[in-house]
């Protein structure tokens, strides 16, 4: 009687995902057709949703606006999910596709190609080189409008 109740439990433990078992994990999403990648960091239970913005002639990585933070997300074997102002996130865990569904429409069309990071340096260092991406499109769109303005 106890080895088949120790196999349920042992079993129980193998499906049964805890809170925070992502923290430390990043991920980046990419639609098809569209530039600007969505990216979260796992990090005390909570997706942070960051962005490389623009501020005058300047590229900067940030975390999104407060105003969109998530709400602590849930885990299973088979899916990540937290909703935020905006959506309602799901990560397939086995496809790393998210998937976002708004307000009362049905499940979205907008489903992002994911790649996760394990390590949160190596999700930094991508930060970083999509800033320096940005930021040679700056520079590359103020050299062209600079050469336009040239007196002959």
């Amino acid at each position: 009687m106890i080895k088949p109740l120790l196999t349920i439990a042992v079993l129980t433990a193998s499906v049964t995902a805890r809170a925070g078992e992502l923290d430390g994990t990043a991920i980046l999403c990419k639609r098809p057709g569209i530039e600007s990648p969505v990216m979260y960091e796992f990090k005390a239970d909570t997706p942070l949703r960051w962005q490389v913005d623009v501020e005058g002639s300047e590229a900067v990585i940030a975390e999104r606006d407060p105003v969109f933070a998530a709400a602590e997300y849930t885990v299973s074997p088979s899916v990540v999910e937290w909703t935020d102002p905006i959506a309602t996130k799901r990560l397939d865990r086995t496809t790393l596709e998210l998937s976002m569904t708004t307000g009362e429409e049905e499940p979205s069309a907008r489903v992002f190609q994911c790649r996760l990071f394990d390590s949160i340096d190596d999700f930094q260092a991508e930060l970083e080189a999509l800033r320096a991406l940005e930021l040679a499109e700056l520079d590359r769109k103020s050299t062209r409008l600079n050469s336009s303005h040239r007196c002959i």
